[in-house]
């Protein structure tokens, strides 16, 4: 039986909601939001056209991440290992694995990330496009303080905070 909260969803590529990192190059699709899934999970595409140091090594609490390189590649980090990703290649990170990424090189690179449940992943991809496009308006980088605080209000930690 389906439940009458969740409905399909179909986006076509060009009706997804994009947020714009310019200082890195970087766009993000939302494809499917938590809420439009009930919660269960969230599916953006992450569009890099410049190399990317990466986030911080973090964890999440409450939902596992599944990476699936579509274009170029990318470096994955997963506790003590890394893990070059290809066209093709999918990785699954479970909650509370403490992981990164980055990418090394110039070309296009493009991946999606599913969350499993959502995570409300969106939210956090919003508000740090916010933050970034203040900082791109004033020409300053990111304020490192800022982005751990977001990253913390969207259960993401910082691989120094104890796992619980």
């Amino acid at each position: 039986m389906t439940d009458p909260r969740i409905s399909t969803v179909v986006r076509l590529h060009d009706d997804a909601r994009v947020h714009h990192f310019a200082h890195m190059q970087l766009d993000v699709q939302v494809l499917v939001s938590t809420d439009e899934t009930g919660g269960a999970q969230s599916v953006t595409e992450f569009a890099f056209r410049a190399p990317f140091a990466g986030p911080p090594l973090h964890w999440h609490r409450s939902y596992a991440e599944t990476f699936v390189c579509l274009e170029g590649q990318f470096t994955l980090v997963l506790e003590d290992t890394e893990r070059e990703m290809r066209s093709g290649d999918v990785a699954y990170v479970p909650p509370r694995t403490v992981h990164t990424y980055r990418v090394a090189t110039d070309t296009s690179t493009r991946y999606l990330l599913i969350c499993s449940p959502g995570g409300n992943f969106e939210s956090y991809v919003a508000d740090a496009a916010a933050h970034a496009a203040e900082a791109f308006a004033r020409g300053e980088p990111l304020d490192e303080r800022l982005m751990q605080d977001i990253r913390g209000r969207h259960q993401t930690y910082e691989a120094s905070v104890p796992r619980f």
